[in-house]
């Protein structure tokens, strides 16, 4: 299984996860994790179809290359590298079983801010902002709007 087909199984999960959860909120709060969610679905179901495509080009161009010249380049599909992914998953296991010890406004902010720093994706500077600016964000939406009941300080149940 490559990177890209397994991302999208787990999204289409989690979609549907949010989606069975959703179903339990106000009509109001519902719209937003419902749209998401579809929006998720569907992002998921376009990667699985382009995972399709490629294997199929890849096939056809192998079996081209034996039998004549090419001079299009094969493109290699993508595969997990588990050494991310064991780290980056235990990591989000530890912020959702987190979220109701610490609180949003603590955990969020440092789970961001560290996915961040360690992948190195953007500067260090940079990312402390994002991670202020996304919590900031995700509280103005889920708390403050649309009323959810999250813990935002530790032990705030």
């Amino acid at each position: 299984m490559n990177s890209s087909l397994l991302v999208a199984v787990v999204a289409i999960g989690i979609a549907a996860v949010f989606g069975v959860e959703a179903a339990g909120y106000p009509l109001e709060a519902r719209r937003l994790p419902a749209l998401m969610a579809w929006i998720v679905v569907g992002l998921s179901v376009l990667m699985i179809i382009e995972d399709g495509f490629k294997r199929r080009r890849l096939r056809r161009l192998t079996a081209d290359a034996g039998t004549k010249a090419t001079s299009e380049p094969v493109e290699r599909i993508a595969s997990i590298v588990w050494s991310a992914l064991i780290p980056f998953s235990a990591a989000i296991a530890a912020y959702i079983a987190l979220i109701p010890i610490a609180g949003y406004l603590i955990t969020t902010p440092v789970f961001l801010g560290g996915v961040l720093l360690v992948s190195r994706a953007i500067r260090p500077v940079t990312a402390i902002i994002v991670a202020i600016v996304v919590t900031a964000a995700i509280w103005v939406i889920f708390i403050w709007l649309l009323r959810l009941p999250i813990p935002l300080l530790p032990m705030s149940s």
